[in-house]
């Protein structure tokens, strides 16, 4: 039915049967309420004018009978006691007011005159009532009786007739209603002989979704668990939302530890602020980036406080309106190792020829780039031979490293510092021009005096200096033999000194 390994298709099926269903439940319930709602307003329109005239004409029997106007004008005219003949007024003035409410609501001018006979009657009543008040002490029973007789037999008839007037309309909305009734019962049986086998063919649907779904969610961590790089999933606050078994083993935790966590846990506390301002910056559109490729080597900090060096290639993306980023994680420790190795001296640790010659390359592009000046200093350690051959070859190694060392301390943070071959050291200064570099190579040499003699020997500095400007490009040859000849020319002069190539040539 679907494409068994494809994730969209999967989706837009999910998506588009629930759209179909839901509209077909929404047809239905819409139908369904719809009919509900004309049984109550034809209900309504046929039944509520009726039982509105039937309360009302309960409410005026009930004033005018046994326990209304009549019930206490007759227990006045018996009795005498004021009492009932309060509770008479009383009980006329809401008749009367039901009838006039009565009337009101009715445009049948048959009803109206019976209401009108009604109130007559009424009326006559109360005239009888107010009549005995005033003559109740002179006159005996006998007499009363005779004075406060009425005859309101037509009022009854009138009263009769308007409830019977009532019965064929109430029945005649039952009627009405139940067919409606009925209606609305077999609409509901359709709908529900329709959405049944709807429902099943549903049902069996979205267990094959689900299922797919599970296949697809079971190869995706598959996958995600069994890639050899680390991963991590992080929101935007750099809380860690997932990762895969690499990147618990890489940095010693469980993948539960590690969902605890935010990516600043994970680093050198020295470089947490920074990153911190640098994830949030990045997280503020949809990006990817190869982390590694900014320069300097990224360090990963494990469970037992051992670093790690990493490439980290990151990508971020908008998930549930919330940016979230894919971290892939290399260790790239044993190959930093390695590449330390081939890069470095093995008497000094500093840089080698090799790596050097690469360093001077990218430096002259640089500086031709940026339009900024580049000097190359070469560096000699006077009188070498004589320390060889006077104190041994072991000696002179560790007068190389106590160079390598005094220079390594001397230069500037950005400045690249190599072993060019034997005796010989070279130093890159990226933006330092003519004037500065020879003040920086009388500043080494100065330094160099204060060290403590070497085993009796004193041990001094020639330097040749060549710069730079940055205007033209040039091989990287040039530089350095310009260097060299201006090596070769304090040499000449006596050793102990710096010069420079444009001094040598003058």
């Amino acid at each position: 039915m679907l494409p068994r390994r494809d994730p969209k298709s999967a989706k837009l099926a999910i998506v588009i049967w629930a759209i179909a269903i839901n509209a077909l439940l929404f047809f239905f319930v819409a139908k369904l309420f719809f009919g509900i709602q004309v049984i109550d307003e034809t209900w309504r329109s046929l039944a509520t004018h009726s039982i509105k005239h039937a309360t009302h004409l309960a409410e005026i029997e009930r004033n005018m009978g046994y326990v209304g106007f009549i019930h206490h004008f007759k227990n006045y005219v018996i009795r005498g006691s004021e009492e009932y003949y309060v509770e008479a007024e009383k009980s006329y003035r809401n008749a009367t007011q039901l009838l006039e409410a009565f009337q009101a609501e009715t445009s049948d001018k048959d009803d109206i005159k019976r209401t009108q006979l009604i109130q007559q009657t009424l009326d006559d009543y109360y005239a009888k009532l107010q009549l005995i008040k005033e003559s109740y002490d002179s006159l005996a029973i006998e007499a009363l009786d005779a004075r406060v007789r009425v005859d309101d037999s037509p009022a009854e008839k009138a009263l009769i007739t308007l409830r019977q007037k009532l019965i064929p309309e109430l029945e005649k909305s039952t009627v009405i209603t139940d067919q409606l009734v009925a209606a609305q019962k077999a609409n509901t049986l359709f709908a529900a002989v329709i959405l049944l086998p709807v429902f099943i063919f549903s049902s069996f649907v979205t267990v094959r979704l689900l299922n797919l779904l599970s296949q697809l969610t079971t190869e995706y961590e598959t996958i995600f668990n069994m890639s050899p790089d680390g991963i991590l999933f992080i929101d935007d606050q750099g809380r860690i939302l997932r990762t895969n078994q690499a990147a618990a083993n890489m940095l010693e935790y469980t993948r539960d530890e590690l969902k605890e966590m935010y990516v600043e846990d994970l680093m050198e506390d020295a470089v947490k602020s920074h990153h911190r301002h640098y994830r949030e910056a990045f997280s503020q559109r949809e990006q990817s980036r190869q982390m590694r490729s900014l320069g300097s080597a990224i360090k990963g900090k494990t469970k037992s406080g051992a670093t790690i060096d990493l490439s980290i290639a990151i990508s971020t993306r908008l998930v549930n309106e919330r940016m979230h980023s894919v971290c892939i994680l290399r260790d790239i420790t044993a190959q930093n190792e390695l590449k330390e190795q081939a890069e470095r001296d093995h008497l000094t640790s500093i840089y080698n020829r090799r790596t050097l010659e690469s360093i001077v390359v990218k430096e002259i592009d640089r500086s031709v780039r940026l339009h900024k000046p580049l000097s190359l200093l070469l560096v000699d350690i006077d009188n070498f031979k004589q320390i060889n051959d006077s104190l041994g070859h072991q000696r002179g190694d560790e007068a190389i490293q106590v160079i390598s060392d005094h220079l390594l301390e001397h230069i500037r943070a950005y400045d690249h510092l190599g072993r060019w071959g034997g005796d010989e050291f070279l130093i890159l200064c990226p933006e330092l021009d003519e004037n500065g570099s020879i003040s920086f190579a009388q500043r080494l040499q100065s330094s160099i005096h204060t060290l403590d003699p070497f085993y009796g020997q004193t041990l001094t500095l020639s330097i040749g200096i060549a710069t730079h400007n940055g205007e033209q490009n040039v091989q990287y040859q040039q530089v350095l033999k310009a260097a060299d000849e201006a090596l070769y020319r304090a040499k000449e002069a006596g050793r102990d000194r710096a010069i420079h190539a444009r001094q040598a040539t003058t």
